[in-house]
């Protein structure tokens, strides 16, 4: 794999921390922010969000809670070449997989994550213990962390040093840092409060949004209208500020990891006494890294997914492993990873909730991968 590096004029650079402050920002608000004028700022982000090679994209993170989901991570156990691509099908196949990508060192085989209604967990390990019994698998770990929240930690190029082409950042002064007490708080409506209204064209919608939120109107309407779904321009801004307020939880821009040396991603996981856990948390929150990561933690268990640089790989598990009382640690081929977008059809419109019966998360996935 070919790594390039950000070779960024001052402008573009602080064009890139602009839009960490605010992902969704007018060409007026980024003209103004950075002090140039709007023609500079169009032709820059012209630039910088290339389709051949872009140095950043906006994504939406979807509000499992309103939308009456949950996520659960499966790390699961492979030997045999021939199994690990059953099981990637297997990711196409089930209706509920929002990521797959294969895991070597303390796992050798795949790390799966599902947002599935919330309730039918019980599938998802009904579904791996067949595998299991079919000599398909030989482990797998299902890590919940319940309604616990989840942090995301971003790229922050205020810490991209634009002339040696590397990142200043020190673990060993971030861990001792002196975290803030902040508090997290809760879902303050039940779960699943989105489902009385929600439609299938509104999950095309979101499925548009979840993968580009940075497109106008008029290109989601076009994009729309070529997988079937057709919008007046009015209906579709109202449908779109409704999902914004009540089906998306933030936005992410992730920065080309090939272009600014965040190439290594790894999974580090395992268990912890719940007050360090807890200690660890309010630092991410506190003091977030300049790095993209998602931070997980439930009771005892720990999970941190992260894209960093290779030389900040070693100090990091130096400095995280005495922290840990059981610590373990996957290799993630993220260059062959897949990401699946929300699909229409899992949404009865009728019964205005998400398609969870035996046959749509077990049975049908099983002869689909033709097991018996």
């Amino acid at each position: 794999m070919r790594v390039l590096t950000a070779n960024l004029t001052y402008k573009e650079l602080n064009l890139l921390i602009a839009l960490q402050e605010n992902p969704l920002a007018t060409f007026d608000w980024l003209a103004k922010r950075i002090q140039a004028s709007k023609s500079i700022v169009f032709s820059l982000m012209q630039k910088l969000s290339s389709r051949t090679n872009p140095y950043f994209q906006v994504v939406a993170t979807t509000n499992t809670w309103n939308l009456g989901k949950e996520i659960v991570d499966i790390l699961i156990e492979v030997d045999k070449e021939e199994n690990l691509r059953l099981l990637e099908k297997l990711c196409y196949y089930h209706p509920y997989t929002i990521y797959r990508a294969r895991s070597f060192g303390d796992n050798n085989g795949l790390l799966i994550q599902f947002s599935i209604p919330m309730g039918t967990k019980e599938y998802l390990k009904a579904l791996f213990k067949k595998l299991q019994e079919s000599d398909i698998l030989s482990k797998f770990t299902l890590l919940e962390f319940a309604s616990n929240p989840v942090i995301f930690s971003t790229p922050n190029v205020d810490f991209w040093d634009p002339v040696n082409h590397k990142w200043r950042f020190n673990w060993e002064e971030w861990f001792k840092k002196k975290e803030e007490k902040v508090s997290i708080a809760g879902p303050e409506a039940p779960s699943g409060t989105a489902k009385k209204w929600l439609k299938q064209e509104d999950l095309a919608i979101l499925r548009e949004v979840v993968n580009n939120a940075r497109l106008k109107n008029l290109e989601y309407i076009d994009l729309l209208a070529k997988a079937g779904y057709s919008f007046t321009p009015q209906t579709f801004s109202r449908k779109l500020k409704r999902l914004k307020e009540k089906c998306i939880s933030g936005y992410r821009v992730y920065l080309n990891p090939n272009i600014f040396d965040l190439y290594s991603t790894v999974l580090i996981w395992g268990h912890s006494d719940p007050a360090i856990l807890t200690s660890l948390q309010s630092k991410m929150l506190s003091h977030p890294i300049p790095f993209s990561s998602t931070f997980k933690i439930n009771n005892d268990v720990f999970y941190w997914y992260l894209h960093l640089p290779p030389t900040h790989l070693s100090e990091l598990l130096y400095q995280l492993r005495t922290k840990l009382t059981d610590m373990r640690f996957n290799y993630i081929d993220y260059v062959r990873a897949k990401t699946y977008l929300p699909w229409p059809p899992t949404f009865d419109e009728k019964k205005k909730d998400w398609r969870a019966d035996e046959a749509f998360m077990l049975s049908d996935i099983l002869r689909e991968l033709k097991i018996t």
